[in-house]
């Protein structure tokens, strides 16, 4: 069974662990510092009081990562950091984390819309999101912002 872990004050360590591939690294966040840079991470993770960071587990063996970020617009809340090993992809894993994030932003007070952005070069990543009820809001060359309202 998937399950969120809160990763809450930032295990840095064990993040980097998972994120040690370049390119999974250069996936999850393109502009992320080539290796991991925990101070790179913890500042952003931390930047806003309603950030919040979560292993993807299974089983009790972590798998992922991904964190539901604070934004500039009342309601919406950022799905980021997405990442699950590439030995658990295929299994079914995103659309269930898709769902377990979604289930964790409706606790949120006020939350009414989840938004995420994916590169046009990771169309395994956009598929699970346009199948989790993501739709294209507007495309910025490879970056293509997507946005799924929350029902009550």
């Amino acid at each position: 069974m998937l399950r969120l872990v809160p990763n809450d004050p930032p295990d840095l360590l064990e993040l980097g662990a998972l994120l040690s591939d370049d390119g999974d690294l250069s996936l999850v966040w393109p502009d992320a510092k080539i290796p991991f840079d925990p101070e790179q991470w913890r500042e952003t993770l931390s930047s806003r009081p309603g950030n919040r960071s979560f292993f993807v587990a299974t089983d009790g063996t972590i798998i992922g990562h991904a964190a539901l970020l604070e934004t500039e617009e009342p309601g919406v809340l950022a799905v980021s950091y997405l990442f699950i090993r590439s030995d658990q992809r295929g299994r079914g894993f995103g659309r269930k984390l898709m769902a377990l994030l979604q289930d964790e932003a409706k606790k949120a007070m006020g939350t009414t819309a989840l938004r995420l952005r994916v590169r046009t070069y990771n169309p395994r990543a956009a598929h699970v999101y346009e199948s989790s009820g993501f739709a294209k809001s507007h495309q910025d060359g490879t970056l293509v912002i997507m946005r799924k309202p929350l029902a009550e």
